[in-house]
């Protein structure tokens, strides 16, 4: 049996009404949770930056962001990971220390290759995933959460990791509109 044209509009609409329930619209305020402290320094100097470029994507996108979780309207809570993936040449690379045996003066040689003219270094390849999750303050259930992911290497501007994390933060936040739970792909 054809469905005729007004039940048809009845279903846009209904399917409409369900996605506005689910898709995050930013406004009002909002507080971001910082992980918990980590214990080497330069990662927790990393972790002040990440806050910092979430805090901005969300201002952004439309939020006022206010210092206490607490008193705000969404409560945003984020993570980062980051893996090694391998060696890689790039443009630019600070020469890495690479542990050989000996070594130059006792600390590590670091590798240099000369490809038509550009000079190219050997440095490591990272992935870097962040995740942010924006409940309502007192609820446990997401209202929206997205993964975000990069590779850059270490020693370029790509790799520098507050570079990184406003990169990401801001391809999340872009993407509120959108579905949650999606993973997006930075290049």
């Amino acid at each position: 049996m054809p469905l005729t044209s007004a039940i048809v509009t009845a279903l846009i609409a209904l399917h409409s009404a369900a996605m506005a329930d689910t898709a995050l619209v930013p406004g009002g305020t909002i507080g971001v949770v910082r992980p918990a402290a980590a214990k080497d320094r330069g990662t927790a100097a990393m972790d002040v930056t990440t806050t910092e470029a979430v805090e901005g994507a969300l201002l952004d996108a439309g939020f006022t962001v206010i210092p206490s979780a607490q008193n705000a309207r969404h409560v945003a809570r984020y993570t980062v990971t980051r893996y090694a993936k391998g060696a890689a040449l790039a443009k630019g690379a600070k020469a890495p220390a690479i542990g050989m045996p000996g070594g130059v003066n006792g600390v590590g040689a670091g590798v240099s290759i000369a490809l038509g003219g550009a000079k190219m270094n050997v440095g490591t390849m990272v992935e870097t995933t962040m995740t942010l999750t924006i409940t309502r303050r007192g609820e446990s259930t997401p209202t929206w959460e997205g993964r975000a992911v990069t590779y850059g290497v270490t020693g370029t501007r790509d790799g520098d990791p507050a570079i990184v994390a406003r990169k990401l933060a801001t391809a999340l936040t872009r993407n509120f509109g959108a579905p949650s739970g999606l993973l997006v792909s930075v290049p």
